[in-house]
């Protein structure tokens, strides 16, 4: 659901954002931006909140063995969550004309999860392989949330970040809590 939320996001977005770069209407092109970030926000944190607090239980339906990568699951579900608190930056980056900035971000990625898997696969298994990859996530994002902010002087004011990411977290961290604690007191009374 939140990936064809990001995808519509692009397809809506994309020709609004360069139609208000070409007119060179900074400001309705940095208010689309900030927009599309709120609702990445809005979409995809419950999503992810919900995997990195459930991830014991989610991978727990595939079997108990499953339950060995909670942590890497947390880890990617978090990376995500982050790279969707940016913002449609990929969007801005190819509508502003900088998609030699997009290849070269991606490059730089997949050269930082190149570099990092031997070092941390050996020591950290699924873990280290996770933690590779997050880390390669947050590279790219900022890389190209730097490049949108000096080059196009767009930005998402932290309070807007914070206020737009409370809603989702206060559902779902408050859902979850209470969840668990309804499942503890079911489990106590069934012993």
């Amino acid at each position: 659901l939140f990936r064809s939320l990001e995808a519509a996001l692009r397809i809506v977005l994309g020709p609004r954002i360069s139609a208000a770069i070409a007119q060179e209407d900074q400001a309705r092109a940095e208010s689309l931006y900030r927009q599309a970030t709120q609702l990445l926000i809005l979409g995809s944190w419950p999503f992810y909140l919900a995997i990195a607090l459930f991830a014991d239980v989610v991978l727990g339906l595939f079997g108990a063995e499953f339950t060995l990568g909670t942590v890497a699951l947390v880890v990617l579900a978090s990376a995500m969550a982050l790279k969707n608190t940016a913002g449609a930056l990929q969007t801005v980056l190819l509508m502003a004309g900088r998609s030699t900035w997009q290849l070269r971000n991606k490059a730089i990625q997949l050269l930082v999860l190149l570099a990092l898997m031997p070092v941390l696969v050996p020591w950290w298994g699924m873990n280290g392989a996770a933690l590779a990859f997050a880390f390669s996530i947050v590279i790219d994002t900022l890389l190209a949330g730097s490049q949108v902010h000096r080059s196009l002087g767009f930005a998402v004011p932290l309070r807007t970040v914070l206020v737009t990411a409370a809603l989702p977290a206060l559902i779902v961290i408050g859902g979850s809590v209470l969840v668990r604690l309804l499942a503890a007191d079911s489990g106590a009374l069934l012993q």
